[in-house]
C-alpha cells in the first residue's frame, strides 16, 4: 500500500523503512569507503553484525538530537563523535589500532592516529552527520540541517560533496584486493542506496518532516535496550582478550565523559541557534551522476596504486575540519 503523505503522522512502517536508510547511508559511508566491509549488504557479516551496528547508533543519536532541542552543527558533531567511540570497546581500534603493526602513534596506551581519524571525522561526519543531511534534505520535506550551514556552503554543497566523492572512490583502494572488489563494491551498495531512494519516493515519505519520522518514545527504549545489548555482546566477543589495563580503558572513560557534557551543553543551547531560510532542488540526475564518479573514481584509485599517498593526505585532509567543528561544538558548550 503507496503512503501518500495526507495524513499527520507517517505510519510505523514507513518510519522504520526510513531509519533503514539512513542505518543503510550511515553503513555505506563507513564501511564501502574505507573498504572494511566492502559488501556490508549482500554478506552475512555486513547484514548481521555491520549493518546493526550502524543502523543503533545512527537512530539512538538522531532521535537524542532531535528529541531534546533542535539539531545544530555542535550537537549533531558530539553526537557523532560519541557514535565513533563504539571503536574503543566493540572493535579495540582505539587501544590496537586496526593495523597488523599496532598503532603508529601510541599515547597512553590510545591508539592516536587511528582515534583522531575515527572519531574526529570517520564516524562522526561520514557515518553520522553526512547521513543526516542527505536523509533531511533528499528524503523529507524539512530543512533544519541545511539552514544551519553557511550560505557560500549551501550554494556549492553538490560540487563540495562531489569532491567528497571522488576522495572517497580512490579512498576505497586501500583496502580492495582487486579492481573488480572495488567495482562491485561501489556499485552494488550505491544502487542499493538509490533504490531504497526512489522506493522511498515512490511511497510518498518525502512528504513528511524529520521530526515527524523520529522514533517514538516505546522506539526509542526498545533502541537503548538492542543497543545495550550489542555493546554488552561484542564487547564479549570481539577480541576480549585485546582489553587494555586500567590506564587506558580510564582514557576512554574521561573522552566519553567529556563527549557526553559536550552533546548536552550543545543540545541545551541549541535554542539560540538561528536556521536561515533555505530551499533545495531535488533532480534524479544527481544522485546517479553522483553513483557514477564515485563508482569511476574508485577504479581510477585502482589502477594509480597509490595507497600511501592517499592514506597520509586523507588523515591531513580530514583532521583540519574535525578539529574545526571540535572548536565550534566546544564554544558553543561553553558559551554564556
Amino acid at each position: 500500500m503507496i503512503d501518500n503523505g495526507i495524513n499527520t503522522c507517517p505510519s510505523r512502517r514507513l518510519k522504520i523503512f526510513f531509519w533503514i536508510i539512513l542505518g543503510a547511508f550511515s553503513t555505506f559511508f563507513a564501511e564501502v569507503i574505507a573498504g572494511s566491509t566492502p559488501f556490508p549488504f549482500f554478506s552475512p557479516l555486513g547484514i548481521l553484525i555491520v549493518f546493526p551496528l550502524y543502523f543503533l547508533h545512527t537512530l539512538f543519536f538522531f532521535s537524542i538530537v532531535w528529541t531534546y532541542g533542535k539539531p545544530t552543527l555542535g550537537s549533531l558533531y558530539a553526537a557523532g563523535m560519541l557514535f565513533g567511540m563504539y571503536e574503543a570497546y566493540l572493535t579495540k581500534v582505539v587501544w590496537i589500532s586496526y593495523s597488523k603493526e599496532g598503532p603508529i602513534l601510541n599515547a597512553g596506551g590510545i591508539a592516536l592516529f587511528e582515534t583522531l581519524l575515527l572519531v574526529l571525522f570517520w564516524h562522526s561526519v561520514l557515518a553520522f552527520m553526512l547521513p543526516m543531511f542527505i536523509g533531511e534534505t533528499y528524503l523529507t520535506k524539512s530543512r533544519e540541517l541545511v539552514g544551519l550551514l553557511p550560505q557560500w556552503l549551501r550554494k556549492r554543497g553538490k560540487y563540495l560533496f562531489a569532491l567528497l566523492l571522488i576522495w572517497a572512490g580512490l579512498f576505497t583502494s586501500v583496502n580492495s584486493p582487486s579492481p573488480l572488489i572495488s567495482i562491485l563494491s561501489t556499485f552494488s551498495s550505491g544502487a542499493l542506496l538509490l533504490l531504497l531512494m526512489v522506493i522511498w519516493k515512490k511511497m510518498g515519505g518525502d512528504n513528511y518532516s524529520m521530526r515527524q519520522l523520529l522514533p517514538g518514545a516505546k522506539a526509542r527504549k526498545i533502541i537503548i535496550v538492542l543497543l545495550l545489548l550489542m555493546y554488552v555482546g561484542y564487547t564479549r566477543l570481539l577480541q576480549w582478550d585485546k582489553l587494555p589495563g586500567f590506564g587506558p580503558q580510564f582514557i576512554v572513560w574521561a573522552i566519553y565523559a567529556a563527549l557526553i557534557w559536550l552533546l548536552i551543553n550543545n543540545i541545551r543551547k541549541s535554542g539560540q541557534e538561528k536556521m536561515a531560510a533555505t530551499t533545495v532542488g531535488f533532480s534524479w540526475k544527481t544522485p546517479f551522476l553522483f553513483l557514477l564518479l564515485f563508482v569511476l573514481s574508485a577504479v581510477i584509485g585502482e589502477l594509480l596504486h597509490i595507497e600511501i599517498v592517499l592514506i597520509l593526505f586523507s588523515f591531513l585532509l580530514i583532521i583540519f575540519p574535525g578539529l574545526f567543528l571540535l572548536y565550534g561544538s566546544v564554544k558553543k558548550a561553553v558559551s554564556c
